[in-house]
């Protein structure tokens, strides 16, 4: 029992490490996208944390999770490249912390850790977008 409650409080605590890593990285992709949306709708290449990105490039988020008695949060993460190493490490980061800190909460905690669970694990995330088609959206939003 000792051993569930530790493993409990420190996936809280990944929980919200990863919350707050997660909001930074939104802040910083959309600071991106808006400083080369002139290059990347003109076809041109650009780096954003080491990966290659271009107006095709194809982007997923996937969903995180964590409950304390009566209070469940989901959340989707930022975008990452479908695909790469680092969508794939964050996947199963992502998958781990739900697994351990998303059952807790009656009765929202077990139905959204099945469902961060499942689109984590049987499909490559959720949200699958292009660079292309946030950028359509970003100038939608403008006007």
């Amino acid at each position: 029992m000792f051993i569930i409650i530790i493993l409990v409080l420190v996936s809280w605590v990944m929980f919200v490490i990863i919350n707050m890593s997660e909001k930074n990285r939104n802040k910083e992709f959309g600071e991106f996208l808006i400083t080369y949306a002139d290059n990347l709708c003109n076809g041109e290449t650009v780096f954003f944390n080491g990966e290659e990105i271009n107006k095709y490039t194809e982007l997923t988020r996937y969903y995180y999770c964590g409950s304390f008695l009566a209070i469940t949060l989901k959340r989707a993460t930022s975008f990452y490249v479908t695909g790469s190493s680092q969508a794939t490490f964050c996947k199963f980061a992502y998958t781990t912390v739900t697994f351990f800190a998303g059952w807790w909460g009656i009765p929202w905690g077990i139905v959204y850790t099945f469902q961060a669970l499942g689109v984590n694990l049987f499909s490559d995330g959720t949200d699958q977008v292009t660079i292309n088609d946030l950028l359509i959206s970003m100038q939608n939003t403008v006007n």
